[in-house]
């Protein structure tokens, strides 16, 4: 007797097709889910560290190391405050240095006596400047703020207005790559400054003058993954993963991050 081979009914088939692509759905929405939870985590980060220096210098701590202690007593200079400085170019990758500050002894400089770098989670960059965008003074007097393109801004305390961080007092272009926040010991006060790669390590904020009230507003900074030119506002408009910084530098000091 000659036995038959039973193949698989057209029904068995399209079950069998049908639970492979419920599966391979599901699994696909699982890591769609955990790369968007890493990404989420990875703005957190850049906001906690934020936060971190914030509080060190509420608390007015002043040096951790030897070094930096040696160059406070050298220099006799008192405890000024920290800065944050957002880069897209720390040995080629985006980073955050972190500075703490000092006053010299005439009250006219503020320079570091130690810093340390926070490499970018997830290497999310910064949106500092971009190369297809036109300068002021073409730009329109809100500077895109209003428009669906991802941009950094800062609102101006005295204006209330929100333009993009081509305007003064920020004034970034091409030539200024970098961005620069600095909090004050003990008071907290914040105050936003732009940093030329030709300048010195604190840039305009070098000068007790340059603390004045316009740089204490509100800076929306764009920060994400991207995929192309970091000067790209293209890059970033095609970006999946970009989120707001929403700095408030004036009297809350708070910081809430949005995803966009």
């Amino acid at each position: 007797m000659v036995s038959k081979r039973r193949g698989f009914s057209l029904i068995e088939v399209t079950i069998v097709l049908a639970l492979s692509v419920i599966m391979i759905g599901a699994v696909a929405g699982i890591f769609s889910l955990r790369r968007s939870t890493v990404n989420d985590d990875a703005a957190k980060q850049i906001a906690s560290t934020i936060q971190t220096v914030q509080n060190e210098a509420k608390q007015g701590l002043g040096p951790t190391t030897e070094s930096g202690k040696s160059q406070l007593s050298s220099v006799q200079g008192s405890l000024f405050g920290e800065a944050i400085e957002f880069s897209n170019n720390c040995s080629g990758k985006p980073c955050t240095r972190v500075f703490k500050l000092m006053l010299t002894s005439d009250g006219q400089n503020v320079i570091p006596y130690e810093n340390y770098i926070v490499d970018s989670p997830q290497l999310f960059s910064y949106n500092l400047y971009v190369t297809d965008t036109p300068k002021p003074p073409a730009l329109p007097s809100l500077g895109n703020c209003t428009s669906a393109s991802f941009m950094s801004c800062y609102t101006d305390p005295a204006t209330s207005v929100a333009r993009n961080i081509f305007y003064p007092p920020i004034s970034m272009d091409a030539g200024k790559p970098s961005l620069m926040i600095v909090i004050k010991n003990r008071t907290g006060e914040m105050y936003v400054f732009s940093k030329s790669a030709l300048t010195t390590v604190m840039g305009e904020a070098i000068s007790v003058d340059a603390y004045t009230p316009n740089r204490q507003g509100d800076l929306r900074l764009g920060v994400g993954q991207i995929d192309g030119d970091v000067a790209s506002q293209s890059s970033w408009d095609n970006s999946q993963n970009k989120y707001y910084l929403d700095i408030n530098l004036s009297g809350k000091n708070s910081i809430k991050v949005t995803k966009q």
